[in-house]
């Protein structure tokens, strides 16, 4: 499931992703240059932490628009 996107650093194509595999410590490469982009281990609670708050706000948005 590949919500996100980003331009690859190397050559600025795009990279779809899934930032739940990022968190997990898995990789994605650039179709065009091969490049890796990951998710250093030291940023995974941190950026955890924000995805889940931002899930949490999501769900109470959702609420709101349907009362």
């Amino acid at each position: 499931m590949y919500e996100q996107k980003i331009n690859c650093p190397q050559c600025q194509s795009e990279i779809l992703f899934d930032i739940y595999t990022l968190l997990k410590g898995g990789k994605f490469v650039c179709q065009n240059c091969h490049a890796e982009i990951s998710l250093a281990k030291e940023s995974r609670d941190q950026v955890k932490d924000t995805m889940d708050k931002f899930e949490d706000v999501k769900q109470q948005a959702f609420r709101q628009a349907v009362k």
